[in-house]
């Protein structure tokens, strides 16, 4: 299939399959892009916040999240655990589930079709994607939308 431009009807920036699933993706829009950096950043001060409350000096799980890269909602979940100690079973619940609103966020705006037989690709059933699907999809728009530093290093470099 040839390339598409960005603003052309259509557009995905790749495919991607997943047990036998192909899903059209594409990187987030700049607004999405903002409001995927806004959750991202309440979710990690609301865990600092949450650690306080719970009588756990907050220090070490600051700097674990100073060195995760944009999009990597799993890694806040993997610090907060390991920085957390025993925190009841419901705060536990609540930031797992604020971690997958996130990772549906991106999805929504990140997959654009799919050949999922008898379900139209929206909004509302990118939702109903498993949980592993949703991690896999959403690392791979938040891929095709950050520079890596590499890419950022040689946009910069000169000509």
């Amino acid at each position: 299939m040839p390339i598409k431009l960005k603003c052309d009807e259509g557009y995905f920036s790749r495919k991607v399959s997943y047990e036998g699933t192909t899903f059209s993706i594409r990187e987030l829009d700049d607004e999405a892009e903002e409001g995927l950096k806004k959750l991202e950043a309440q979710l990690k001060e609301d865990a600092e916040k949450t650690l306080q409350e719970h009588g756990i000096d907050p220090a070490a799980l600051r700097a674990k999240l100073a060195q995760i890269p944009p999009g990597d909602i799993e890694a806040i979940g993997v610090a907060m655990e390991e920085c957390g100690g025993e925190l009841p079973l419901d705060v536990e619940f609540e930031f797992k589930n604020r971690r997958k609103a996130i990772l549906v966020f991106t999805c929504q705006h990140g997959v654009v079709g799919w050949d999922i037989t008898g379900h139209e690709c929206t909004p509302e059933n990118v939702e109903q994607l498993p949980n592993w699907v949703l991690k896999a999809l959403s690392k791979e728009i938040i891929k095709d939308t950050v520079l890596s530093d590499s890419d950022a290093a040689f946009l910069a470099a000169p000509q």
